[in-house]
């Protein structure tokens, strides 16, 4: 999936979305796959930085691997930035929302040190 940057929905084609654009309603999801997706472009970008590769490229290997460079790099920024919309969107808004985290995370806590004093027993 490519993100594009500020582009109206109608004009862009079919598997590219414009930035700030989530496939699905789930932020949570969204984020796990955005760093899925930042990881393997990283990957992409060590690969290219390799001799071996640029090599397996042919005779205008370092000029195409230079706009592949780039191309990536400019991925990682729209990643990034949907990264952003994400952590913002996630964020708790009220006194409401920051209480019902803190009671799942008490209870987190809470079931933790149970385990704790399981695994201490055995």
């Amino acid at each position: 999936m490519v993100l594009v940057p500020d582009v109206a929905p109608d004009v862009v084609p079919a598997g590219v979305l414009p930035t700030g654009v989530l496939p699905t309603g789930d932020s949570t999801s969204m984020a796990l796959l955005l760093a899925n997706l930042k990881e393997q472009v990283k990957s992409a970008l060590s690969d290219l930085g390799r001799e071996a590769t640029v090599a397996k490229l042919g005779p205008d290997a370092s000029e195409r691997a230079e706009d592949a460079r780039a191309d990536l790099k400019k991925a990682l920024d729209e990643i990034g930035r949907e990264e952003r919309t994400i952590d913002e969107r996630l964020r708790p808004r009220t006194l409401a929302q920051i209480e019902e985290l803190e009671a799942k995370f008490d209870q987190a806590q809470a079931e933790l040190k149970r385990l704790k004093a399981q695994l201490k027993k055995k």
